[in-house]
């Protein structure tokens, strides 16, 4: 799972904010980089699904108004069962670790 964890530091990464209000994606873009030279972490494919859930869960996540809210186990429970997906103990462990990686992101805005 290291693959999938480094994976989603380099991807989160480059979703991060700057003080100019554009991205680290858009600003590496404009420099000349090609998307596939952006993250150098090899994309692990077993974790295809897994990690379509975790988008969409975390591109749908809430605010207190200060700062972005953890995806509660209640919003997975209500997702999976939306989806009509069965989630395993282990699936959700590495939800909430790549959720603990993208909360690291969103606090590294600079």
């Amino acid at each position: 799972m290291i693959d999938l964890y480094g994976y989603a530091e380099q991807f989160l990464e480059l979703g991060v904010t700057t003080k100019d209000g554009h991205t680290r994606r858009e600003h590496m873009i404009a420099a000349g980089y090609s998307e596939d030279e952006l993250i150098k972490a090899e994309f692990p494919p077993i974790f295809y699904d897994l990690w379509h859930h975790f988008l969409r869960l975390h591109y749908t996540r809430g605010s207190n108004g200060f700062s972005v809210m953890p995806i509660s186990y209640t919003e997975m429970h209500s997702y999976f069962d939306l989806m009509c997906e069965k989630i395993e103990p282990w699936e959700m462990f590495v939800i909430k670790r790549l959720d603990s990686i993208a909360l690291q992101k969103f606090s590294e805005k600079k």
